[in-house]
């Protein structure tokens, strides 16, 4: 399954952090689509309560909408709109895909869960450069097309890991610049991955040398 949103992203900086000035770029696109759409929004975080433990626009984004958890209360509005995902592990991500569904969603990057691929796969706005976020090479795309399609059971049963190995070997020959982060990204990115299945082929992409 595929959801459709408008999504744009903030890379992690390693130098500055989750720097205020950057994090505000993300609440500020979510603030536009909020106004947009006349509706709005959510932030989704790891844990609550949203207190100092978290950067000040985050805060003060949560204050002015409303902020929970994959497993908090559900958002008060009614139906989809405006999400903020702020430094989420894949299962709290499919979460806000979720609830941005025909609207928008900007993911604030953190190390731990690398987002290029996600944001190549959904043409994300990267909001550091202000561009549309590239797609991988072309004989890339096609091999990962078919590494979609070869994982409806999350890569987990004997003919899909066998598919997925070997689809693994000719997209590191032909692609030797992605990692298997962003392979893992990408595919998240595509359609309906579990957190179990993107672990499952982030082991893959490495044993395939990505």
């Amino acid at each position: 399954m595929h959801v459709e949103y408008r999504a744009a992203w903030l890379p992690f900086d390693p130098e500055r952090g989750p720097a205020p000035e950057l994090i505000t770029l993300a609440t500020a696109w979510v603030e536009q689509e909020c106004a947009a759409q006349d509706t709005t929004g959510v932030v989704i975080v790891s844990q609550k309560p949203i207190d100092a433990f978290y950067p000040e626009p985050i805060q003060a984004f949560a204050a002015r909408h409303e902020g929970t958890t994959k497993r908090g209360s559900a958002p008060r509005r009614t139906g989809p709109g405006p999400v903020l995902a702020y430094a989420l592990l894949f299962d709290a991500m499919d979460y806000a895909q979720s609830l941005a569904r025909g609207s928008s969603l900007c993911a604030i990057e953190w190390p731990d869960v690398q987002l290029t691929g996600w944001a190549a796969a959904r043409g994300a706005l990267n909001l550091c450069t202000g561009e549309t976020t590239p797609p991988p090479p072309d004989d890339a795309v096609e091999l990962l097309d078919h590494l979609r399609m070869v994982g409806n059971n999350g890569w987990g049963d004997v003919p899909g890991k066998r598919d997925a190995q070997q689809l693994l070997t000719k997209l590191h020959a032909a692609a030797p610049e992605l990692t298997a982060a962003y392979v893992t990204s990408y595919l998240f990115g595509l359609f309906d991955v579990s957190a179990r299945a993107a672990k499952q082929l982030h082991g893959m992409a490495t044993k395939a040398g990505l």
